[in-house]
């Protein structure tokens, strides 16, 4: 019986199948090339509990399928280049570190990308207060609504995730005034 090494070029193990050792033959048959490697050695990432915020980051920003990606990778929002790859994970922590309790993932400018310097760890109140205008918005301005039937202008703002009414005014600048001042006060 004739026995032959595998065809990757740095690889000594014999064939197991295809003209490759077994893992590089189920690393093709797994990810499409006998190259692949999905994590660093050593790194349990699967379990990492910051693993699955970072997941969703790449996901929704690449992955055509994702339910967000219209929000994110369909409006341009890209992961930086640090952040992709066999050590964007690790790099990834060591440039947000550790996700404080009961904070998430925020851009501080919405229309950037993720990278080191566009990201922190926020509460879901920052971030509620960190939204883009909505494509219906006829006002332009976030928390500020044209109530058609009435003709007047409704202010609103969200506090530790919950709505809450500043009034109706007859002029969308009084509105518009108002939620900013409501903004300032944190209230």
């Amino acid at each position: 019986m004739y026995i032959t090494q595998c065809n990757i070029k740095t690889c000594t193990m014999y064939v197991f199948a295809k003209e490759m050792c077994q893992k590089h033959y189920t690393r093709n048959r797994n990810h499409g090339s006998p190259h692949v490697v999905k994590q660093i050695v050593g790194e349990d990432r699967y379990n990492n509990p910051l693993y699955k915020s970072y997941h969703a980051m790449l996901d929704r920003c690449s992955n055509e399928n994702n339910t967000a990606y219209k929000y994110y990778g369909g409006r341009g929002i890209k992961v930086c280049k640090r952040w992709q790859g066999l050590k964007g994970f690790s790099n990834f922590i060591k440039d947000m570190g550790e996700r404080p309790k009961g904070l998430t993932l925020d851009r501080i400018d919405n229309s950037k990308s993720y990278s080191p310097s566009n990201c922190r760890w926020t509460d879901r109140s920052t971030q509620q207060l960190n939204r883009r205008a909505q494509s219906n918005n006829t006002s332009g301005t976030i928390g500020v609504t044209l109530y058609k039937a009435t003709g007047k202008w409704a202010a609103q703002i969200y506090i530790k995730g919950k709505k809450r009414h500043l009034g109706y005014f007859e002029e969308k600048e009084d509105a518009v005034r108002t939620r900013q001042q409501a903004l300032a006060q944190g209230e």
